[in-house]
């Protein structure tokens, strides 16, 4: 018996339907749309946290090629909320306070920088004293400042004046980002601020640039008020000499700072004042061994630090300068690290000088009771692009490179090394099928992961992912299926009628009994 078409309403039955309820819609709980603005809106911190007990792949979230992708990511996600938020405050009354505390709390600055500072400055002319808060809105809704993406068709002169207009209005301030270079304006006017003893990350300040007549630096003066601080990064110059004498060398109290990195930071007062100081919560380092006062400050504060990273200096290539001669010896304290870092879980070496790491293996395999278990380096390829001011090549100088370095690594394992991670590496995606994963780089580094694994150690990219481990069924089949085949007369693949007409130019067709046709058979999209 054929089964009966399916129910089509017709026009009578359609204009008989009762309409559509008229009045007001049902609305959402203001709760639940509370939620939902959360999700689209909220960022993650744009500062890294304190270590937790063991190593998790955020760890490497601020230094290398990774930090550099997780830093244009953040700067997106603050883009895409501020593009965002501007239509959500136009739904109705009440979404609008709720939307403005995202809007505000990371704006995206560019030319707008003067255009925060007027929406400042007109909150705080409408408050008054009788307000439960003490300050304005929306100068009591943001939290970062980022100066570095105010691009430089603004003026010097605007930056100075919208700066120092908005710095008095936010008392809830806890990441200062600088930008690069000289600042328009003088340290000295962030120490007057609300936010100082809130302030929690201090990013992009160039040392000893900031030294008054009397010998005061700038810097360090700002970081004596600053005693809630948890996150400093600070950089050098090439040439970091100072023109007038410095004062008397001070300790900082800087009780809460987990993370420092100093990057080309060679000596200077601020490095002195780090030296003399306690730095008791210190856990996570980046420095670039440079030397001199360098060395000494690893020997005071290595017992605390946690997690290393050994950064390459930008104006040099490292372990060469600009004029090819060999940068002397004994920056990098690799035959006593261990001993300099008794407490080291996590080792970032992102250097690409394999020579200087094997010292620091032959340590480890020395003391296999040491606590460092995971290892990131720099994704080092032979290649005849890099090369010094003489022409020859870097990588045949130094004699090693990634792959072989591994190698080597799996002949002859340290006990306590339970992980490696590469910078600048990602493994292949699985959906892509084995013969994209077993081609090139991915390839390669596919079975000396299977190797690795085979003494212990396991090989991450660097987002943390392992090699992508088999069955694989080929593309497009499923589990039950299986594998493909693919090659010249295997089957595995359409062929167009250019590619018959090469068959059979090449002799493979011409008898009518060797070639083959295709056309019926299945494309793989490859």
């Amino acid at each position: 018996m054929p089964l009966s078409p399916p129910f089509r309403p017709s026009a009578s039955s359609s204009s008989s339907s009762p309409p559509p309820p008229s009045g007001p819609l049902p609305t959402l709980p203001f709760e639940i749309i509370r939620r939902i603005i959360f999700h689209r809106l909220a960022i993650s911190p744009s500062y890294p946290s304190e270590l937790e007990d063991s190593y998790n792949p955020s760890w490497d979230s601020w230094n290398g090629i990774k930090g550099k992708q997780v830093a244009e990511r953040k700067l997106e996600e603050r883009r895409d909320v501020t593009r965002c938020a501007r239509g959500l405050m136009s739904v109705c009354k009440a979404w609008k306070p709720l939307v403005m505390k995202y809007l505000y709390s990371s704006p995206y600055l560019s030319t707008t920088l003067p255009a925060l500072t007027s929406c400042v400055l007109s909150g705080d002319s409408k408050w008054s004293d009788i307000n439960l808060h003490t300050f304005s809105i929306p100068g009591r809704f943001i939290t970062l400042l980022d100066l570095t993406t105010i691009p430089n068709t603004l003026h010097a002169t605007e930056i100075r004046k919208a700066c120092l207009a908005l710095f008095p209005l936010l008392p809830n301030l806890t990441h200062l980002k600088l930008s690069p270079g000289e600042l328009p304006f003088h340290l000295e006017e962030v120490g007057y601020a609300p936010f100082v003893k809130t302030l929690k990350c201090l990013e992009g300040v160039q040392v000893d640039v900031n030294v008054n007549e009397d010998g005061k630096d700038g810097l360090v003066e700002l970081l004596k008020r600053t005693t809630n601080l948890e996150v400093l990064s600070v950089f050098g110059s090439p040439a970091q000499r100072l023109e007038v004498e410095l004062a008397e060398v001070q300790s900082l109290d800087l009780p809460r700072l987990h993370t420092l990195k100093m990057e080309d930071v060679k000596s200077g007062h601020l490095l002195n004042c780090l030296v003399s100081s306690d730095l008791p919560n210190l856990t996570r380092l980046s420095i670039t061994p440079l030397g001199d006062l360098t060395n000494t400050f690893q020997e005071i504060h290595g017992s605390k630090i946690r997690s290393l990273t050994y950064l390459q200096s930008k104006y040099d290539i490292w372990p060469f300068n600009t004029n090819g001669t060999i940068l002397p010896n004994g920056l990098i304290p690799c035959d006593k690290i261990l001993d300099i870092y008794p407490n080291l879980q996590h080792l970032s070496f992102l250097i690409p000088d394999y020579n200087q790491l094997e010292l620091i293996i032959s340590s480890l395999r020395d003391s296999p009771s040491r606590p460092l278990s995971t290892l990131t380096i720099y994704k080092w390829q032979s290649s005849p692009s890099t090369s010094s001011a003489d022409g020859q090549p870097i990588s045949s100088r130094n004699g090693v490179d990634t792959l072989s370095f591994l190698n080597g690594l799996a002949r002859d394992p340290p006990r306590g090394l339970r992980r490696i991670n590469l910078d600048g590496f990602r493994w292949v995606k699985l959906e892509l099928g084995k013969i994209a994963l077993d081609a090139g780089k991915s390839g390669q580094m596919r079975k000396i992961a299977e190797v690795l694994g085979k003494v212990g150690i396991e090989l991450g990219d660097m987002v943390g992912r392992l090699s992508p481990a088999p069955p694989f069924t080929g593309v497009g089949i499923g589990g039950g299926e299986r594998e493909r085949v693919y090659g010249p007369l295997s089957g595995g693949r359409r062929r167009s009628s250019g590619g018959q007409g090469l068959i059979r130019m090449n002799g493979l067709g011409m008898s009518g009994k060797e070639g083959i046709e295709r056309g019926s058979e299945e494309e793989d999209g490859g």
